[in-house]
């Protein structure tokens, strides 16, 4: 979609929805990702990797002086995981989006297993360790240099993880989501980058203490953050 395609009014009830919605999903940056489909709509998706859950806007129509928004919806209800396509004003998609917040708030805190709680609490320990302050942090990538800072870290653990992931099911599935990491560099915010790194870390805490210590050791927190800043001498040696 085009911006220039749209009549003036139009653009203006879309930039007014997607900023409203951009700020609740600030609010809310640690559970859902903001991106965008191939219409350059806004879409929001659940933070948990193996979750289906998404609020995507899908249409715009004007049938009359108010702009009516189709919203495609996962979970559509609290008796429903199913995706559902809505069609409501600007009003009810935001009371529709804090519902649907709420929903995955429930989901997030509710655990099946001890083992779940125990993956949460390690991801959320590495999160306040790894965690940055950048004001642009929720909106904007790392730098050229950081990105590929960081792609070299990411490199090293995978080529030490590789041996162990052929024999070891979940440490081969870590480093799938080190791969997927990688190529999330370029389009990815800086929160989101540091949230991603915090899962994987918390993984090898679960599956590996020993492999998790050859990390941790070689990266320990002071220089992980020189990584996220972008001076990273120190790890010359890792790479």
């Amino acid at each position: 979609m085009n911006k220039k395609d749209l009549p003036l009014i139009q653009l203006q009830s879309l930039n007014r929805l997607n900023v409203q919605l951009s700020k609740l999903g600030v609010d809310n940056d640690g559970l859902i990702i903001k991106t965008y489909n191939e219409k350059k709509l806004i879409r929001f998706d659940d933070n948990d990797s193996s979750s289906n859950f998404k609020f995507e806007l899908v249409k715009l129509e004007f049938p009359g002086n108010t702009p009516i928004f189709n919203i495609d919806v996962s979970p559509s209800s609290q008796n429903s995981n199913s995706s559902l396509v809505k069609r409501l004003n600007e009003k009810q998609v935001i009371g529709e989006f804090q519902q649907w917040i709420s929903w995955l708030k429930v989901f997030d805190k509710s655990h099946l297993t001890p083992e779940e709680e125990f993956l949460k609490n390690y991801q959320e320990e590495f999160y306040s360790e790894f965690e940055i302050i950048d004001e642009d942090a929720n909106t904007s990538t790392f730098s050229t240099e950081q990105q590929i800072l960081i792609d070299k870290y990411l490199n090293y653990m995978e080529v030490k993880l590789l041996p162990e992931s052929k024999q070891n099911e979940e440490i081969n599935e870590i480093v799938e989501d080190i791969k997927l990491l990688r190529g999330e560099l370029g389009k990815t915010t800086k929160k989101k980058i540091v949230t991603e790194f915090s899962k994987i870390f918390a993984r090898l805490r679960k599956s590996s203490i020993k492999l998790l210590g050859e990390f941790y050791e070689a990266g320990k927190k002071e220089l992980f953050k020189r990584l996220i800043s972008g001076g990273l001498d120190e790890l010359t040696g890792l790479m």
